[in-house]
Parts: C-alpha cells; sequence; structure tokens
C-alpha cells in the first residue's frame, strides 16, 4: 500500500494521517491541499494493517467540500481531522456504563442518545449536524448508555433524509416512532402499529412492515402512499418484513433503496410481492411440506431460489409450471427442471453464494456438472455437520454489509 503523509510539522501535525494513493489523487488532489502531503517513506511491515483516514466519513466529506470550492480552508480539514480522531468509538448495542460524550437532537426526543463516533461519521456528513446538541445529562452510576445509531433503521433513515433532500422532520418522525413503538426484531412484537402494501385490489396478503420502518425508510423516499395501516386486533403479533434478522430483510432493503435512487417504486414492489407469495427458502433445514420445489436427479432448488436464481438467469432454462419462459428471445435449448418432492435428507442447493456462483458460470457454459457435483457434495455434508454457526455468521455478515449502505 501506498502512503502519502501530512508534512506540516509543528503545531499542525496530526499524529498518524494516513491516506492511500488511491484516495489522495481522486479527492485530495481536487482541493487546493494537495501540497500539503507527501510520499510516506515508512515501509508497511508484512503483518500491519494500515488505515486510508478518508475512508471516514466525515474526513472524506470535508475534502469532497474543498474540492466544491465550498470556502473550507485547511484551518477547517484541521479541525474535522482532530475532532475524529479524538472521537470515542461506538460501544455498540452493549452500550457503557463509563460517562462517555453523547449527541441528541436539539428539540429533545426522551432517551435519544447518538454516540461521538457516529455523530462524527453520520450526523455530520449529512448536513443536519446543526439539528444536533451534545447531551448534558449527568450518566447515572452504574446506567449503561447505549447509542441509538446501532438501530440500522435511524442510520438509515438519517442517510435517506439527507440524500433524497427530504424534510429533516422525517428524521424526527422515525426517531419517534422508534421510541414510542415496540422496538423491530427478527422475533416479531405484540401489539405493535403494522402497514400493509396496497395492490390493484387492495392490501397484499403477507406483507407487513412496521412503524418505525415505515417512518424511517417509506416516509422518506415518498413511498408512504402506497402503504396503508393496518387494523389489528389487540394482542395481535406480526412480524416485519424489514426486521434485521429476518432472512429476506437485506433484499428488500437493496430493492428499496434502488427504488429510492431510481424513483420507481415497482421495482421494490414487485419483488416483494412476489416473495410474500413464495415461503422462504428453509437453506440448511430439511422440509417435508406441500410447497414447490424443482431439479434434476441431483439438484433440488426451493421455490424461492428459483425465483431468485433460476427464473432470471442468462442461460434459457425453462420449467412446465412456468411456460411465459417459452416466450424469452434469444433461447438456444431447454433444460427441463419440473417440479418434483425432496427425499427426506434433501436441501435447497442453491441457498448458498458459492452454488450460485457455480450457477452463474453454467449460464454462460451451459453445463450443470459443477452445480450437480457441489449439490450432491453439499447434501453429504448435511448428514454430519452442524450449520447453525455458519448461519449465524452468515446472516451477520449480511446485515453489518446492509448497515454500511450510503446513497451518497
Amino acid at each position: 500500500m501506498t502512503l502519502v503523509a501530512n508534512r506540516i510539522s509543528g503545531p499542525e501535525a496530526i499524529d498518524g494521517l494516513a491516506i492511500c494513493r488511491r484516495c489522495y489523487e481522486s479527492i485530495v488532489c481536487g482541493t487546493p491541499f494537495s501540497d500539503r502531503f507527501e510520499p510516506s517513506f515508512k515501509a508497511q511491515g508484512p503483518q500491519e494493517t494500515w488505515t486510508c483516514d478518508p475512508a471516514l466519513p466525515s474526513i472524506e466529506d470535508v475534502f469532497t467540500h474543498a474540492a466544491r470550492g465550498a470556502g473550507v480552508g485547511w484551518d477547517d480539514v484541521l479541525n474535522v481531522m482532530r475532532a475524529r480522531f479524538a472521537a470515542q468509538p461506538c460501544t455498540g448495542p452493549s452500550g457503557s456504563t463509563e460517562p462517555r460524550p453523547m449527541w441528541t437532537l436539539k428539540t429533545p426526543i426522551e432517551d435519544f442518545a447518538v454516540c461521538d463516533q457516529h455523530y462524527h461519521d453520520e450526523i455530520i456528513p449529512s448536513g443536519f449536524s446543526r439539528e444536533f446538541t451534545p447531551l448534558l445529562r449527568q450518566q447515572r452510576p452504574g446506567k449503561i448508555c447505549v447509542c441509538d445509531f446501532t438501530a440500522i433503521n435511524l442510520k438509515l433513515a438519517l442517510n435517506l433524509t439527507s440524500s433524497l433532500k427530504a424534510d429533516f422532520q422525517h428524521f424526527r418522525d422515525a426517531v419517534a416512532t422508534t421510541f414510542r413503538t415496540p422496538r423491530c426484531n427478527a422475533s416479531g412484537v405484540v401489539d405493535g402499529d403494522f402497514y400493509g402494501l396496497l395492490g390493484p385490489n387492495g392490501p397484499v396478503d403477507n406483507v407487513d412492515i412496521c412503524a418505525a420502518c415505515y417512518f424511517s425508510y417509506m416516509r422518506p423516499i415518498g413511498f408512504d402512499r402506497f402503504f396503508v395501516r393496518q387494523n389489528l386486533p389487540r394482542g395481535t403479533g406480526r412480524l416485519c418484513d424489514m426486521a434485521i434478522g429476518v432472512p429476506r430483510a437485506p433484499a428488500y432493503l437493496w430493492k428499496m433503496l434502488k427504488s429510492a435512487i431510481t424513483g420507481d417504486f415497482n421495482f421494490f414492489a414487485e419483488h416483494i410481492i412476489a416473495h410474500a407469495q413464495i415461503p422462504q427458502c428453509p437453506t440448511t433445514r430439511a422440509v417435508m411440506d406441500n410447497r414447490k420445489w424443482y431439479g434434476t436427479d441431483e439438484i433440488l432448488i426451493c421455490e424461492e431460489c428459483h425465483y431468485d436464481v433460476v427464473r432470471p438467469s442468462s442461460f434459457p432454462y425453462a420449467v412446465r409450471t412456468c411456460p411465459s419462459f417459452a416466450s424469452w428471445h434469444g433461447m438456444l435449448t431447454y433444460l427441463q427442471l419440473p417440479a418434483r418432492r425432496p427425499r427426506v435428507d434433501e436441501r435447497c442447493s442453491l441457498w448458498a453464494s458459492e452454488v450460485r456462483a457455480l450457477w452463474d458460470a453454467a449460464c454462460v457454459t451451459g453445463d450443470l456438472s459443477a452445480v450437480a457435483a457441489e449439490a450432491r457434495e453439499g447434501q453429504a455434508n448435511f448428514a454430519r455437520v452442524d450449520y447453525s454457526d455458519l448461519m449465524k455468521a452468515h446472516n451477520e455478515f449480511i446485515m453489518a454489509s446492509t448497515s454500511a449502505i450510503r446513497l451518497s
């Protein structure tokens, strides 16, 4: 890794500041401050991990504003970098009992607080820092203080409000609703406020969005007009389709964000309506219910993976239950994947990303032998491998990726 470092010495020096060559050329060189940096002569050791400081959003933001001629001086850059380096790291959902710098809204919402790290990484780049103020209350001894930006919906709500230049009131409403209603979670909530998606013939069955996600996502985007509040009897429990930890939530969030960028709600609506009508992929679980399956003697594909992977794939496959496939143009050959019943020891072959990658390769070569071989090996492994830890790590990776989404 080639690094450049601040060459100013004395009181202007920032110890440890480092910028990779790519960010120097693409971000710093567009500002009046490129001559304040020079190549670093320190060699990176084989076991050393170096980080590029403009990867921090607030530092990237100040250089970006400087490149746009926004009247940013070198002192402004130094102040932002020093403040960010001095920020205490977020302690995550477990919180901390130690007194820490926290921020809240100028017009406060009870119990809402954001840590110093998220203030610099999320709030300052959003352009809404004027809406926040240091939290002055004294933390009681032993009280656990948790940063509320550990909730992905609030981070995304701020990013959507900023990126789409929506009214800041949308973010305030998202915060207020998050604290007013039962917290959205992968286990479901009882007596929560839920919204349903409006289809051509009324609300769509099996689509449930909790109030927190509705105000965090749909309101800032402007998609709230496509939803209607559900009138649920007291004591009713529901699982929010966009709750963190729900298997389909990451895909729903990505589809929603793409719809927000393009302004086309149908991209999100068609996906969520289609999936509301089919059961979730059982992944590593064996199921023997009446759901639909596809496959050959060696490959077993659940209805969801067929919809997500097989149906839109570039290699033209036809199945008897989907006659519309026969109207596709440019078809070369057909491989019949009829509906069939799984054996008691079989699982879906396409749930894993590795097998999906092999399927994509088969779309180019027209040869399914590699997919079949991986499916055979996977089915053999099910009998002797505990996949619970793998699935947990898989879900944690997906949600970590989702939480890093930024539209700008």
